[in-house]
């Protein structure tokens, strides 16, 4: 079965299995809603209350970013440092998960979430169990055999996404965990300013290390990518999307799913109103 066939029929399996006597999504002919670090225009990104949040409004799958303690457990936080989006200071890695624990990443974003807490994407994954495609994103390196690990110990290789800017780390996730989908993210394609030769060098570089698809940054998109994709079977993810007339532009396009911040804007223009 092709990927892209492959992941809608898992989001309508996880949809029908926890929504007994409800149709399944509309996904035919539009694109998966995902979340961009949960819900992360109404709660604090990447956290619990994201997650919960996300589930709540009914989107496909929620994507989150994965950093690893300095006593080695996996944490969802999209930064190398904890200065932004929470009280304290430092880098992720120099930090154990007490201390990581102890820090309030909710008040930075709005009072109402003070002491919400960073969590262990194994506590993100428990929370979206059987009503989410998880989409996880590798930020540190060296961390893919024990995400694929807490996966497989979860049950859930079919119901995660890996995806990863660095293509050794989708090389290195295909060969060890084949049964699990992977994205290579790409920020800026190389040859740019020539639509189909940087369409063919994305996808050169996907099929290379096995990826199931392209993550590609919003305005970096083009129509020859999507149809060089769609001939090798691979899917279509854009990024940094926002606007109701730039939702509109990709699925008018055709693209597998679009990564926003904002998924209650994109359910309502898709006429899946927020449970």
């Amino acid at each position: 079965m092709g990927v892209a066939r492959w992941l809608l029929l898992a989001i309508l399996v996880v949809t029908m299995a926890f929504s007994e006597g409800d149709p399944p999504l509309p996904l035919e002919g539009t694109s998966l809603v995902i979340a961009h670090r949960g819900a992360s225009s109404l709660c604090p990104e990447n956290t619990i209350a994201a997650v919960y949040t996300a589930l709540d409004l009914g989107v496909d799958m929620i994507e989150v970013d994965v950093h690893q303690s300095l006593d080695g457990e996996l944490v969802v936080i999209h930064d190398a440092t904890v200065d932004r989006t929470t009280n304290g200071e430092g880098k992720v890695k120099r930090l154990r998960l007490d201390e990581l624990k102890a820090l309030d990443a909710g008040s930075w974003f709005k009072s109402t979430f003070r002491n919400e807490k960073i969590p262990t994407l194994r506590e993100v994954l428990e929370a979206a169990a059987g009503k989410a495609v998880i989409l996880i994103e590798l930020k540190a390196k060296q961390i893919e055999m024990q995400t694929i690990q807490l996966v497989k110990d979860l049950n859930m290789a079919h119901h995660v996404i890996i995806q990863s800017f660095d293509p050794q780390q989708i090389h290195n996730v295909k060969q060890y965990a084949p049964d699990i989908p992977t994205f290579l993210l790409v920020y800026k394609p190389k040859h740019s300013s020539q639509p189909e030769r940087a369409a063919r060098w994305m996808i050169s570089v996907a099929q290379y290390v096995g990826a199931s698809g392209i993550g590609i940054r919003g305005k970096w998109f083009t129509p020859e990518l999507l149809a060089l994709a769609a001939e090798e079977d691979l899917q279509v993810f854009v990024w940094a999307v926002d606007s109701p007339s730039r939702f509109r532009k990709f699925i008018e396009a055709g693209v597998h799913g679009i990564i926003t911040n904002r998924p209650q804007d994109l359910l309502t223009l898709q006429n899946r109103k927020p449970s």
